[in-house]
């Protein structure tokens, strides 16, 4: 609010209790912790083409992906008996699953 509004920010400042200027004070520091998320929205393709979008926890691997996203009733009425061909896992990203017939 400072730059905006100097004298009403300095006057809000000191009735916090400050007693120097709020123009001598820092800028507040930030902390990289706070900044990284623990889930990620992972998208689920079958050939290719998006059929799910689910919520899944930062660093997950390949196989508890595949496991999650197999649950999904979306994903098996694509997937169902058809014979998986192979998984593309971009982490924290993507799962491809393809399918032939």
């Amino acid at each position: 609010l400072a730059p905006l509004a100097p004298h009403l920010a300095e006057e809000v400042w000191h009735h916090f209790g400050n007693e120097d200027s709020i123009f001598n004070c820092s800028w507040p520091k930030f902390d990289k912790k706070y900044l990284q998320a623990d889930n990620f929205e992972l998208v689920v393709q079958v050939n290719g083409k998006v059929r799910a979008k689910l919520q899944a926890a930062v660093g997950i691997s390949k196989e508890e992906a595949l496991e999650l996203v197999l649950k999904d009733p979306n994903v098996q009425n694509y997937v169902g008996t058809r014979r998986r061909i192979k998984e593309i896992y971009i982490p924290d990203k993507l799962l491809n699953i393809v399918v032939v017939d």
